[in-house]
């Protein structure tokens, strides 16, 4: 949380290497911890695969909406899955 403020940006992403190419993610409000920030995590994905040279699928398991996947197709371009879930 703390970090999040000091950056003071509207979401921070934060990972945890839990395996190969498997990470827990949570996001940061400056205020308050978020349930889910899609682009946050497709930003974390771009930095996975460019400055770390990961392949493949990622997962990213989280607290709230459960495992998104990323992966970065033949074109370059990167697609995510995500849990879809009716409203409240």
């Amino acid at each position: 949380q703390n970090i999040a403020t000091e950056n003071n940006l509207s979401e921070t992403a934060f990972l945890k290497s839990i395996g190969a190419n498997q990470y827990e993610i949570r996001w940061f409000s400056p205020i308050t911890e978020i349930d889910f920030c899609g682009h946050a995590t497709l930003a974390s994905s771009l930095v996975l695969f460019d400055e770390f040279g990961i392949n493949g699928t990622i997962e990213f398991h989280t607290l709230e909406v459960g495992t998104l996947t990323v992966e970065k197709n033949a074109q370059g371009k990167i697609e995510m899955t995500f849990p879809a879930h009716p409203p409240k």
